[in-house]
């Protein structure tokens, strides 16, 4: 799986994160919304539903730093500044954002958070408060976050350290040792994997890593297309089974308990990145659209409930219709997303530029 399969996961991972957050039930007893899926419960039903969307965005975190360790091979050490640069990175990206929110809101008079956790305490703690924010540190201190969609930072960052223990691991006792050791793992410890921690994302992390170590993709591809003719009905065989899963996935929620939600949904997300391998990534027009919503899936996650929620959600409701409504929740959350990107790397590159030239003329 290349690396523009990866950015076309990550737009199907954002575009159901944003229908997930636009239409959960609460949402129909705020704002009147017209033009429903079926009705109001099959709309509620779907939205509950693409909240599979992180575990898309867990795996191809797995699966990209998988790619990038077995390309170089390195001891645990010689990992940590990689690891190092790559945490400092998603920092420096949400740092750039809450300025960004807090000149803005000092501006325009806007609030920066809908959290009613801010209104009390002092000046000091909502500055710790904030600084836990932009490191991704909230759940681990307790701190409220400034947007409830930023839980995912601190799983984000833990993954970039996991994961290269997880792969070294894997090197050490095999995919069987790995698997049967992370199953007893659940019972021995009794994982909690109702509540979006990193147990209930672990199976798949460890999808992401083995698919990645034991080039998984380039062997389905191998194996699919070896023969154009003869293997044309597999194919379809197997698009076809992928997407009868969903229904079946649905109705198997309603006979297992919620701990157990998690396998279902780890399923759910392998099977959308099959068919994104298998099919849509080879749709013209509708293939350059997703890699481009995720190539700047990263901006439109951090902003969209500042949009929709925080800012301007009377404005983003007022279209009634969910299409339009969800169209330009994408439209806004994307052109944001693009233009902020773009500022903040224009930026990076100048104080890298500066910092090159001082640093040749205190050494000459």
């Amino acid at each position: 799986m290349k690396a523009r399969d990866s950015q076309i996961v990550k737009g199907i991972a954002i575009l159901m994160m944003l229908f997930h957050h636009l239409f959960a039930l609460k949402k129909f007893s705020l704002f009147n919304i017209t033009h429903l899926i079926i009705n109001q419960k099959v709309t509620t039903d779907i939205s509950s539903f693409f909240k599979v969307c992180v575990f898309l965005f867990v795996f191809v975190s797995a699966y990209g730093i998988s790619i990038q360790l077995s390309k170089s091979n390195c001891s645990l050490k010689n990992l940590e500044p990689t690891t190092r640069k790559r945490v400092l990175n998603i920092i420096k990206k949400t740092f750039a954002l809450i300025v960004f929110i807090f000149i803005a809101g000092s501006i325009f008079n806007l609030p920066y958070t809908a959290s009613t956790d801010y209104n009390n305490g002092s000046l000091i703690q909502k500055i710790v408060y904030v600084f836990f924010n932009a490191i991704g540190m909230c759940s681990v201190f307790k701190a409220p976050l400034l947007n409830s969609s930023w839980w995912y930072l601190s799983l984000a960052i833990l993954l970039i350290v996991l994961v290269p223990l997880l792969y070294k691991l894997l090197d050490k006792i095999g995919v069987c040792s790995l698997l049967i050791l992370t199953v007893f793992s659940y019972y021995i410890f009794s994982l909690n994997t109702t509540h979006d921690r990193f147990p209930k994302y672990l199976l798949i992390t460890l999808l992401g890593i083995i698919t990645a170590k034991y080039n998984f993709f380039d062997l389905l591809k191998n194996y699919i297309y070896r023969e154009r003719e003869g293997n044309f009905l597999l194919r379809l065989l197997l698009l076809i089974g992928l997407f009868l899963y969903f229904p079946l996935a649905v109705y198997l929620r309603t006979l297992i308990e919620p701990c157990y939600y998690f396998i279902l949904d780890t399923l759910s997300a392998f099977n959308i990145v099959l068919l994104c391998f298998l099919l849509i990534s080879h749709i013209p027009v509708i293939n350059t659209i997703l890699s481009y919503l995720g190539k700047y899936s990263l901006y439109m996650w951090l902003f969209h409930t500042y949009i929709m929620t925080i800012w301007f959600s009377k404005f983003t409701y007022s279209f009634e219709n969910l299409w339009l409504i969800y169209f330009m929740l994408i439209l806004t959350s994307f052109v944001f997303s693009f233009i902020f990107t773009n500022l903040v790397n224009f930026i990076e590159g100048k104080i890298s530029k500066i910092n090159s030239y001082i640093y040749k003329h205190l050494h000459s």
